[in-house]
C-alpha cells in the first residue's frame, strides 16, 4: 500500500526533476520512489572490514637490498637484513594479535 508524503524542494529542482521524469516516462513520484529504493539497496550492502575490502589488492616485492631508501631506513632504525637473519615469518593474523 502506498502512502503520501509532502516534500519541500526548491522550484528549480522541481522543474528539472519533472523534466527528467518525463524523459524517463514516469511520474515525479515514480522517479523519487525509484531513487529512494536505489539508495536504500546501496546502503544494505555492508562495506566489510578493511581487510575484506583490500585483501589481495597488494603485492609484496622481493627484498632488494640495493635499494637506497631501504638501506637508509635500515640504517636509521638499526634494522637487520631479515632475509639473512633467523627471524621467523609472521602471519598477518599473528601480527594483528601482537599490535592490537
Amino acid at each position: 500500500m502506498k502512502g503520501r508524503i509532502t516534500v519541500t524542494v526548491e522550484r528549480g529542482l522541481i522543474l528539472k526533476a519533472k523534466r527528467l521524469a518525463h524523459q524517463r516516462g514516469t511520474s515525479l513520484s515514480g522517479l523519487v520512489e525509484t531513487s529512494l529504493l536505489a539508495l536504500l539497496v546501496a546502503k544494505k550492502e555492508p562495506a566489510g572490514s578493511f581487510v575484506e575490502r583490500w585483501a589481495g589488492k597488494f603485492s609484496v616485492r622481493e627484498n632488494d637490498s640495493n635499494e637506497p631508501r631501504l638501506a637508509a631506513l635500515k640504517s636509521k632504525y638499526n634494522l637487520p637484513d631479515y632475509r639473512r637473519s633467523a627471524v621467523p615469518a609472521i602471519t598477518p593474523k599473528a601480527f594483528l594479535a601482537l599490535v592490537g
